[in-house]
């Protein structure tokens, strides 16, 4: 594992897939998106590519890590938890308990709102509630 998050990301058993980090650090306990500006079985953070959000980074190779120890370097394989349930950051917003949450552009999740055609931007459904301040969510990946 490189590093550590700052919450406990694994929650439950789940689907988990290896993935190389294309353009730049992915902190753990951030959700990430395929890349498909560059080549095959990478990903990013999710900054403008909410509807190919895949899941949420969970463990990288033990020498990936980098001087903060919670990211995983450009160029290193990285774990992402694509099914089960997982620790996410939120944003500074709100969500409910039965939410839907679709990935932020700074890795973390927020409340999806519903828009004509936009159903593929959700990443998954919270098990628990956040303050608008924000803090941890705990919520079910749907995308795997």
């Amino acid at each position: 594992m490189a590093g550590t998050a700052p919450t406990n990301v694994f929650e439950k058993d789940g689907q988990y897939l290896s993935f190389t980090v294309s353009t730049a650090a992915i902190g753990l306990g951030e959700v990430v998106a395929i890349d498909d500006a560059a080549a095959n079985s990478v990903v990013t953070g999710t900054a403008a590519l909410k509807a190919k959000a895949i899941g949420v980074a969970c463990a990288g190779e033990r020498f990936s890590r980098t001087s903060d120890d919670g990211n995983v370097a450009v160029g290193r394989k990285i774990t992402v938890c694509t099914r089960g349930v997982v620790n996410v950051e939120s944003t500074a917003a709100a969500i409910d308990e039965g939410d839907l949450v679709e990935g932020a552009d700074d890795g973390k999740v927020v409340a999806h709102t519903p828009a004509a055609g936009n159903y593929a931007d959700v990443l998954g459904i919270a098990l628990s509630s956040v303050g608008a301040s924000g803090g941890v969510v705990q919520i079910k990946l749907f995308r795997g």
